[in-house]
């Protein structure tokens, strides 16, 4: 029987996976923001995801907690990690492929600290892992998190942008529902799955489909001679899109396999389609 312990998480994701932990028959006892050694001994795995809400000082904040949870002062005998990460430390590249596999070299964009935190979450962890070969670490990498309410900060950015008119012909987008997360640490955890995963539905949704959910300015398109200006100006006045350097992730493919994740058992519950209508009806 396992001892999960959830030092760290975003308030949106921490207690639904604790519940769901609890409900698994090989789950003994989950700690959840707690005290590790609270069980009287170190917990068999821990999960932990970078919390932010898009701040950089909450960032900073959380890694230090995961240096602490990997650290020499670490409870002896963690044997497992999963890590909550995300596509985005892939980068927002006009050369990447489409869709990306957990083979491709993490880039994120420089400057944008979200990406650039998860991407140390997961130098941190692997490099944890590499100091044993009987420790096991699982990195799930979700595209952009969407519920009811849309609690995810990046997520919330990305669809402000998202509705801004432009032209036609943007980067195809994913959206996984927040219960399709859940179940990848589940399943990370109690399938005692290794190395990293992407986290998202089947396929992905194209510029023209995209508009026609959201509806609204998104459908707008205007002139090229005045769409960049106008976009500027109403990127500066959307309250929801003032993580800086974000502007990338809406020009460029970042979207990702799930094909690793599906061999293992895991399926999505909640198709793109699904998970954006159910984030943005009102």
């Amino acid at each position: 029987m396992l001892t999960v312990s959830l030092p760290d998480a975003p308030g949106w994701m921490g207690p639904a996976v604790a519940g769901a932990l609890r409900r698994q028959p090989g789950v003994e006892r989950v700690l959840d923001g707690g005290d590790q050694h609270a069980a009287g001994r170190p917990p068999d795995v821990v999960v932990f995801a970078v919390s932010s809400d898009g701040d950089t000082g909450g960032e900073v904040a959380s890694l230090l907690r995961l240096r602490r949870a990997l650290g020499p002062s670490s409870p002896d005998g963690v044997g497992a990690v999963v890590l909550v990460s995300h596509a985005t430390v892939y980068g927002a590249w006009p050369t990447n492929p489409v869709p990306l596999s957990e083979d491709a070299p993490l880039r994120p964009r420089p400057g944008f600290s979200h990406g650039v935190a998860r991407a140390e979450a997961e130098r941190l962890v692997g490099e944890w892992r590499s100091q044993d070969g009987a420790r096991r670490a699982a990195i799930l990498r979700t595209a952009p998190v969407v519920d009811r309410p849309l609690a995810d900060t990046l997520s919330r950015a990305l669809l402000g942008l998202l509705r801004l008119p432009g032209r036609d012909g943007g980067p195809p987008v994913q959206f996984v529902h927040a219960r399709d997360v859940v179940s990848a640490v589940v399943a990370a955890v109690s399938g005692a799955l290794d190395g990293p995963f992407n986290v998202a539905p089947d396929g992905w949704l194209a510029d023209e489909e995209l508009r026609g959910l959201l509806g609204g300015p998104a459908r707008l398109t205007l002139p090229g001679r005045i769409d960049r200006p106008v976009a500027m100006v109403a990127r500066r006045l959307r309250r929801g899109s003032s993580l800086p350097h974000l502007d990338a992730y809406v020009r460029h493919p970042w979207v990702v396999a799930n094909d690793r994740l599906r061999s293992t058992g895991w399926r999505p519950l909640h198709s793109n389609e699904e998970a954006l209508v159910i984030a943005t009806q009102p």
